[in-house]
């Protein structure tokens, strides 16, 4: 449900703003999406069960829509196939993100239930991790061709969430831990949208 929210909630404001029938200068749109990174961070640390997660999901993709839109208006496509571009890019909006959730998801259900069984690692174990791990890097690849800072940003955020999962096991080294650096990036790019970009 969650997914779907958002989802259907930046498909409405990236197709609005396509089209130009809603227009927010690209500044406010991008410390939009920051300041939706840092709520969304600090919720799952101060929150144990959010209350309709989804409905804060589908404000938040009504932002991050208004983003993927000025994306696809700077690669200046032409006007007789801007319908066709729009539903292609946001399939691939979508096959990105499903392509980070069986990345993420199998590796955060591991390092969940890695501290309830015993800690040797078998040979289908380290296999297992090494898949993750392998699937992990792709990711950050394709990131790396698309934007740079972001597969940056994915290569150092590996090790320190395995680091802070090994000295405070899984709630508070991935959830609380992982939510505060993730919070940290999200105001650095909140303070430079606000203060260094024109």
């Amino acid at each position: 449900a969650i997914v779907t929210a958002f989802t259907l909630a930046h498909s409405v404001t990236l197709a609005l703003a396509y089209f130009k029938v809603l227009e927010l200068p690209t500044q406010i749109v991008e410390a939009g999406i920051a300041l939706s990174i840092v709520y969304v961070a600090l919720e799952n640390c101060l929150v144990q069960t959010p209350k309709k997660r989804w409905l804060m999901t589908f404000i938040l993709g009504l932002i991050h829509g208004l983003g993927f839109a000025g994306v696809l208006s700077a690669l200046s496509l032409p006007a007789y196939s801007r319908s066709l571009s729009l539903v292609a890019f946001n399939l691939g909006v979508e096959a990105g993100q499903i392509m980070i959730l069986l990345a993420v998801l199998p590796l955060l259900w591991w390092l969940k239930n890695k501290g309830t069984q015993e800690t040797h690692l078998n040979t289908k174990q380290m296999l297992q991790s090494g898949f993750r791990v392998l699937v992990f890097a792709a990711i950050t690849i394709l990131s790396w061709q698309l934007n740079t800072p972001t597969a940056i940003g994915l290569l150092l955020l590996v090790p320190i969430l395995f680091m802070l999962h090994a000295k405070l096991g899984f709630k508070n080294g991935i959830r609380i831990g992982g939510s505060l650096l993730i919070a940290a990036l999200g105001l650095f790019w909140l303070v430079e949208r606000l203060f260094f970009v024109a």
